[in-house]
Formats: structure tokens, sequence, C-alpha cells
């Protein structure tokens, strides 16, 4: 269970990671350059990112549900339950409008203008914002859950209040 626990955090945390990195590093850079250059670049990024990303969301949710599924007897299971779901509508989310907008920017040449495809880029920033969120609240709890674990001898649901389950 904690090696179930150990692998969730980690995947849940890189994803994070690339999340953030693209948001608060990547994009600004790649906005300070000329038009031709930053349409390339987010070009090669959008696709890239394309065909990495849809594997380790589905990777993300399989861990979470699993998870959810293990830990059922846990006074965190409700938690952990709206999380998943949380998940899973992020991906449906994506899927509806956030992959169509990606698609049409990873098909860009170097000289489409700018205002041909920056209106849908901006949407898509700006709707990108909640995934590291569901993510973030995911992580804390598997992270918080592995390392407080369950107090031996006891079993079953615990009040979240208890500070034995707190120690």
């Amino acid at each position: 269970m904690h090696l179930l626990d150990l692998f969730s955090i980690l995947v849940a945390g890189l994803m994070i990671g690339t999340e953030l990195t693209v948001s608060l590093f990547i994009h600004p850079v790649m906005h300070q350059l000329d038009t031709p250059a930053q349409t390339r670049g987010l070009s090669l990024f959008a696709a890239v990112l394309g065909r990495a990303m849809p594997f380790w969301y589905a990777l993300c949710l399989l861990l979470f549900l699993a998870e959810t599924y293990v830990h059922r007897a846990d006074a965190a299971f409700p938690f952990l339950l709206t999380a998943s779901l949380l998940w899973a509508a992020v991906i449906v989310f994506t899927i509806l409008f956030l992959v169509p907008i990606n698609k049409r920017i990873a098909a860009l040449s170097a000289d489409a203008p700018l205002e041909q495809w920056f209106p849908a880029h901006q949407r898509w920033e700006a709707s990108i914002a909640c995934a590291p969120f569901c993510f973030w609240s995911r992580w804390c709890w598997s992270f918080t859950r592995f390392f407080h674990g369950e107090p031996e001898g006891k079993a079953g649901r615990h009040d979240m209040l208890d500070s034995t389950w707190i120690q």
C-alpha cells in the first residue's frame, strides 16, 4: 500500500512540476520572443506535450482511483473520492476544450499571424489554471497519508480529529 502511495506522490508531483514550469517559466519566456519564434516554440511545445500528457493524465487517474479503492475504509475516503472525481472532470474538460486548442497550436507554421492563434492560446492558459490546483490538493493528501499513515492497531474508519491518527 505504501508503494502505491509513494508512486502516486511521485507521478502527481512530477505532473504538478511540469504544469507549474510551463505556466510560470516557459510561457513568460515565450511571450518575450518575436512572433515567428514564439509561434514556432509554442507549436513545438504543444506537439511534445500533446503526445505525452494523455498518458500522464490517464496514469494519474488510474493511480488516484486505485488509491481511492485501497483506502475506501479510511476516514479520508470522501476526500480521495472527491479528488479523483475532480481529476476525472479535469480530463473531460481538457478533452473537450483544451485538446482542440493544443492541436491548432501544434499545427501552426512559423509565419502564422499572431491574431490567428494568440486569443486561443490565451484561453488555453487561463483554462489550464485549475489543473495544478486539483493535482496539488490530491498530492497533498497522498503526501500526508504516506508520511502519517494509519496508527498501529486501528482498523476501519477514523475520526479526522483523533489525535492518535494525526501524530
